[in-house]
């Protein structure tokens, strides 16, 4: 522990410390930014929604960015970036005007509220960075494939980018979050390989900053004592939605080895090994043909797989945070809930509800999953703000069509993607299984039980409400005399529990087989269903305590925070599983690519400093989780073919993979150099490498032909790269900048 300190100033005083900073500082400046934007939207929240800011002053800008580029108005680099950030700087002071105007409100956050946020980011960003300094590696799992994709974005002037597996391609992938990624690396200039490891860590630092205003804001208003309690109801949500796992680490890490140490059970047990949280059903208590996959955030962040879900989780939650924003913007109904007939005039979207058709356009891009989710959720918030106004079937109707019309919005934007963009799915099935519901009550035990604590709750306040109703209608009473946050809450434990409901139902068919059939299914939609009753459980655990009084207040407040404590046992033994212990033998600083072979990354060095564009560089093929691909997933330049599953997986079928295979190995393994150089132009390959991966893969490579076909343009160890030389006459573009 002593040690820290020294591996702290180590690193931040570092060149990595410079990084930081200008990493870091970015951040600040585009939430500084979007400030009064953000003050505009989100002015409804108590604390205004600035922590949000530093998502929508990076996301829309970026966005801005994005469209251009798909629609070949503008290429994606470093100016049009800061161009973005500077117009939408000006679009943001726009809107000081309209903030001066609504004298009900603060022009600006409290002090209070922005310390608060920037010493949280803070302290979770250096924090994560930490971490992540212990094991940077951007290797295992499938961090080749996320790589790969921030990297071809970099190498990408006009979207969508090239795949980096499948030369002559783009990627038919779901690559925004990636693209974001590259669009922090554009403006800070930070490198890939450390950038890469810095936004795991700002995905870490906006979960917890955002789930905690989430939790502060919906939690401001019930207790004498607003602001203690507001904090730690921010707190808690924070830690269950980052940092929390499911009751698994506790039952199968502490309580069944504790209870078996002193003779209660006699349950054969293994050493815990945190990845079971993640795959329980359909292997343990032994494999069926029903494996399953229901990871969390904390996870995602342990094994740091920079996913579209993850990348997904800061706009998940900015949407969210304006759902709410809409419902508390929603004036009461006057007269004690009496409704008032709207006009032919009253229909209109407010400013909040219009920041959801780009935000929810963005899901789409990121992780398409989310989009019906966090979709649905929008539609309900537009829904239960008109009708807390206006309890009538119009209004009903008018929310409807509010949901419908910001919806289409989304779809619009997201049009030059999608057009450009292949469904891999093959429809919607009944699932062939379902979970033992001892393994679901592991899993979802204590979001459960605090669930079913709020809902009898609401239950008897909606009891109270209907016998004092004095003549008003039994849902306009129930919607307008109820808090405006119970039914929000409500409405995210209703979607969070249909997304757990769902798999057990029905599945999306993709190219995994029986045993794997609804998988994804799962992984995907419960991951934000942990989410969302993340959120829930740390509203049930201050909101039932403040609504009680006495000795019950107390007894509640003790439940739920024994309850509370139980997931929070396993990001320790999962960091402790996937980190190596800390100190300072295990110190390795924030290079993600300083696992490969030395000769491996110069050969990538060398590529990245003389190479312009995406020209393409033929290397070995293999098999997906493996180190083959690694050239074309280091520098974004594209291969013939990278990971076979994984272009099987994103094409649809294994025909254009097998046929490309057979294709690299006819290169290396040629006899003659005429037969490689008719697929070499049929791909229009300009380099070649040749490593240990390749002479492994093809162990009868001919290189004296292989070196006919060009001249050696870089040499280190074993690892040497060709220039091919065209062929017939044929002139291709100048790409390299230097010679070696």
């Amino acid at each position: 522990m002593s040690s820290y300190p020294a591996l702290l100033q180590s690193l931040f005083l570092s060149e990595y410390g410079v990084y930081f900073l200008k990493w870091w500082g970015t951040i600040v400046l585009l939430g500084a930014i979007a400030t009064p934007l953000t003050r505009f939207f989100l002015g409804g929240l108590p604390d205004r929604g600035y922590p949000f800011a530093r998502v929508i002053g990076w996301v829309l800008p970026a966005l801005l960015v994005f469209l251009a580029s798909i629609l070949g108005l503008v290429p994606f680099t470093r100016a049009s970036a800061i161009v973005s950030v500077a117009l939408f700087g000006l679009l943001s002071l726009a809107a000081l005007p309209a903030i001066r105007r609504d004298r009900l409100r603060p022009a600006l956050p409290s002090a209070t509220t922005v310390l608060t946020a920037e010493y949280l980011f803070l302290v979770c960003l250096v924090g994560w960075t930490f971490v992540r300094s212990f094991r940077p590696d951007i290797e295992g799992l499938e961090k080749f494939m996320d790589f790969g994709f921030v990297n071809a974005a970099l190498r990408t002037d006009l979207m969508p980018p090239v795949d980096m597996w499948l030369a002559g391609e783009p990627i038919n992938y779901y690559y925004f979050g990636h693209y974001l990624t590259a669009f922090m690396i554009r403006l800070t200039g930070v490198p890939p390989e450390v950038g890469y490891n810095l936004m795991m860590a700002t995905l870490f630092a906006l979960a917890f900053t955002l789930a905690y205003s989430l939790g502060s804001n919906l939690t401001a208003r019930f207790s004498s004592d607003r602001s203690r309690i507001a904090t730690l109801a921010g707190l808690l949500a924070a830690c269950l939605l980052a940092l929390g796992g499911n009751l698994h680490g506790f039952i199968f890490g502490d309580l069944l080895p504790a209870a078996k140490e002193r003779g209660l059970v006699s349950l054969e047990l293994k050493p815990y090994h945190y990845p079971d949280a993640t795959r329980f059903i359909g292997y343990y208590p032994k494999e069926t043909d029903d494996r399953t996959i229901h990871e969390f955030p904390v996870y995602s962040f342990v094994v740091s797989d920079l996913h579209g879900h993850v990348l997904d989780i800061p706009i998940v939650l900015t949407a969210l945070a304006c759902c709410l924003a809409a419902i508390l913007a929603a004036r009461r109904t006057a007269g004690h809930g009496q409704p008032r007939a709207p006009s032919l005039r009253s229909f209109r979207i407010s400013p909040v509800e219009w920041l959801l058709a780009p935000l929810l356009s963005v899901i789409w891009m990121t992780n398409s999953w989310d989009f019906p989710i966090v979709t649905g959720v929008a539609a309900g918030s537009m829904l239960l703000a008109r009708l807390r106004a206006h309890p009538t079937l119009r209004s009903a109707v008018e929310g409807v069509v509010a949901a419908l019309v910001v919806t289409a919005c989304a779809v619009g934007l997201s049009i030059p993607f999608t057009l450009r963009f292949v469904n891999i799915t093959q429809g919607v099935h009944a699932a062939l299984s379902r979970s033992p519901l001892w393994q679901l009550a592991v899993l979802w035990g204590y979001q459960g039980f605090f669930a079913a604590c709020l809902l009898v709750f609401l239950l008897a306040r909606s009891v109270a409400i209907l016998r004092r109703r004095n003549g008003t209608g039994r849902i306009a009473a129930l919607l307008t005399r109820h808090n405006p946050k119970d039914l929000f809450v409500l409405g995210l434990a209703v979607a969070g529990a249909l997304l757990v409901l769902l798999p057990e139902l029905i599945y999306v068919k993709d190219i995994y087989g029986t045993t794997y059939h609804r998988s994804n299914t799962m992984f995907k939609l419960t991951y934000h269903a942990f989410m969302l009753l993340a959120l829930v459980s740390a509203y049930a655990a201050f909101r039932l305590p403040a609504a009680a009084s006495g000795w019950r207040k107390g007894a509640l407040a003790l439940l739920f925070g024994c309850v509370a404590v139980l997931p929070m046992t396993y990001p320790w033994k999962a960091m402790n599983g996937f980190y190596a212990r800390p100190t300072p033998a295990t110190y390795r600083k924030l290079d993600g690519l300083a696992f490969l072979p030395p000769e491996d990354r110069a050969a990538i060095r060398w590529l990245n400093d003389n190479v312009r564009g995406a020209p393409v560089v033929l290397e070995s093929d293999g098999d997906s989780y493996t180190l083959f691909g690694r050239v074309s997933m280091a520098t974004g330049l594209p291969t013939v073919l990278g990971w076979f599953a994984h272009e099987w997986l994103w094409r649809g079928s294994a025909d254009i993979p097998q046929k490309r295979s057979a294709e690299v190995r006819a290169v290396y393994e040629a006899a003659s150099p005429d037969t490689a150089r008719k697929i070499l132009d049929a791909y229009r390959v300009e380099y070649l490498v040749i490593g240990e991966r390749e002479r492994s893969r093809f162990p009868n490579m001919k290189e004296a032909v292989l070196h006919s076909l060009g001249e050696s343009v870089f040499r280190s160890g074993n690892t040497e790269i060709l220039r091919i030389a065209p062929a017939h006459g044929a002139i291709r573009g100048e790409r390299t900048k230097t010679s070696p």
